[in-house]
């Protein structure tokens, strides 16, 4: 959740960095992807996150991107 914070000023934004992404999340806190999904799975499931599709900086197809939502 804190990495996603650090990012929060790009949720308004057409293009976003490949961190608020599952592979850059997993990059950042060097864990692997899976254990990454199954956290954020539970974190929306919550209410805390929610994801959306989102161009990347770099890349030339759209990802599915997450952020805190004003409950988290």
């Amino acid at each position: 959740m804190l990495l996603l914070s650090d990012n929060q000023r790009h949720m308004d934004k057409f293009e976003v960095p490949q961190t608020v992404t599952q592979s850059g999340i997993a990059k950042e806190l060097k864990l692997r992807q899976n254990h990454v999904s199954r956290a954020i799975t539970e974190l929306e499931s919550g209410g805390l996150v929610f994801s959306r599709s989102s161009h990347i900086a770099g890349q030339p197809r759209r990802k599915k991107v997450y952020f805190l939502t004003a409950k988290g």
